[in-house]
Order: C-alpha cells, then sequence, then structure tokens
C-alpha cells in the first residue's frame, strides 16, 4: 500500500512492524530517492543536473526534462543499494 505525503510519519501501530519507505525529491536541479528501514537510512541517491552551470542558473525547462530523464535511474538505484524489491515497499513520500 503506498501514501503520498509530504512529510515522514509513520503511525504508532504501524512502528513495530518492518517498513520499508521510498522517498523521492526533486525540488530545483537535484533529483534524489532514498529507502528508509522504519528510521534507518539504507540508501541515499542524488542526480545533480550539470547542464545549468553554463546558463549561470537553473533553466526551468531544462530542470524539469532532466528530472525526468533522472527519477526512474535515481530511484532503481536507490532500491538496489538498500538491496529491496519495490514490491516490499510500505510506503512512498514524494517532494517537490
Amino acid at each position: 500500500m503506498f501514501y503520498l505525503c509530504l512529510s515522514i510519519f509513520i503511525p504508532k501501530r504501524v512502528e513495530r512492524e518492518i517498513n520499508y519507505i521510498l522517498a523521492i525529491e526533486s525540488s530545483c536541479d537535484d533529483t534524489s530517492a532514498a529507502v528508509l528501514c522504519n528510521k534507518k537510512v539504507l540508501s541515499n541517491v542524488v542526480a545533480t543536473q550539470k547542464i545549468h552551470e553554463e546558463y549561470g542558473g537553473v533553466v526551468p525547462e531544462l530542470a524539469s526534462r532532466a528530472h525526468q530523464q533522472n527519477i526512474v535511474p535515481v530511484v532503481h538505484q536507490a532500491l538496489a543499494v538498500a538491496n529491496i524489491d519495490k514490491k516490499q515497499l510500505s510506503f512512498a513520500l514524494i517532494k517537490k
């Protein structure tokens, strides 16, 4: 089961179980994904967009396209580093 949240909140009745949480962040020019087991961080993967360096600042249209290109590989890598399958996820948290 998945929930869309803006902050990490694990109800007390769920804390006793093993919960794998996928956290995704995609603001400005970084795309990040982390996997937590209850409150322990198992992985944290960040893709930084170098394309903006030549413009001297973030170009929103380029950032949007780069987020679309980066999100799937970043999530896959975060799951691989955490050594879990996406079917084991209990929650997904997204901040953009």
